[in-house]
């Protein structure tokens, strides 16, 4: 059985259309899987920073705080240091007292004086 030359072209467009769509598929198909790893991958990564992130972030609050901390030392130790201030200071006017009342005082270089 002859089929007309018209028909078989057709035939053979249709077989070659149908070879090419599934050849698109397949390439469509293999793309798509290929996407998917990267956006996975990228997924992970992306996964990894905000870990790394969120890890630097407690950092920058730890240091924040020992910071804030050495902040408050310092001025406890700056008023401890005007409050020993004060408190010599307020002996040595009690020696001097001392001193005057006993008749006494002492001469510069630590000797007495009558």
């Amino acid at each position: 059985m002859d089929l007309p030359d018209f028909i078989f072209d057709k035939i053979i467009d249709i077989i070659i259309g149908l070879s090419l769509g599934i050849f698109i598929m397949i390439l469509h198909l293999r793309a798509h899987r290929d996407v998917d790893e990267v956006i996975k991958k990228i997924d992970e990564r992306t996964a990894k920073e905000q870990e790394i992130d969120s890890r630097v972030e407690r950092m920058v609050e730890e240091q924040t705080k020992l910071i804030n901390e050495m902040h408050q030392i310092s001025a406890k130790e700056e008023e401890i240091d005007s409050r020993v201030e004060r408190m010599v200071e307020e002996q040595t006017k009690l020696i001097n007292e001392m001193h005057q009342i006993s008749g006494t005082h002492q001469e510069p270089g630590g000797q007495r004086a009558c």
